[in-house]
C-alpha cells in the first residue's frame, strides 16, 4: 500500500453520533433513509459543520413520488432491474426485510 493511504480510517458507529470535524469528503449511501426522520436535518448539518472550506457530502437515498402511477412505474422499472441479477423470491425477501427498516422521503 502506498504512503498516500495511511491516513485513511474507517469506523463502524452511529452517522448521528459521530463527531464529523476536519472532512474532505464524506459520502452516505442508503443510510438516511433508515434514520429516523427527526434525525435527519440535525445529522446533515453535523456533517456539512464538519467539512473542510471546499469539501464534499455526496449522498444518494431512495424516495417515493407523491404520485402512485409514478411511483409504479419507478418500482417495476427497478425490480425488472434487479431481476437482471436477482431471483424474484430474493427481491421480495429483501423487500419485506426492509419494508419495516426504511423510511425514505418524497
Amino acid at each position: 500500500m502506498s504512503d498516500e493511504w495511511n491516513n485513511l480510517a474507517y469506523e463502524n458507529i452511529d452517522a448521528r453520533l459521530y463527531p464529523f470535524s476536519n472532512a474532505s469528503l464524506v459520502t452516505s449511501i442508503f443510510t438516511l433513509q433508515f434514520m429516523p426522520p427527526k434525525d435527519r436535518a440535525r445529522t446533515i448539518k453535523s456533517i456539512y459543520d464538519g467539512l473542510n472550506d471546499g469539501g464534499a457530502f455526496i449522498f444518494s437515498e431512495k424516495g417515493f413520488s407523491c404520485n402512485p402511477k409514478i411511483q409504479d412505474m419507478m418500482t417495476f422499472m427497478y425490480y425488472d432491474y434487479k431481476r437482471q441479477h436477482f431471483t424474484d423470491k430474493e427481491i421480495l425477501d429483501k423487500e419485506v426485510q426492509l419494508r419495516h427498516m426504511m423510511k425514505p422521503n418524497t
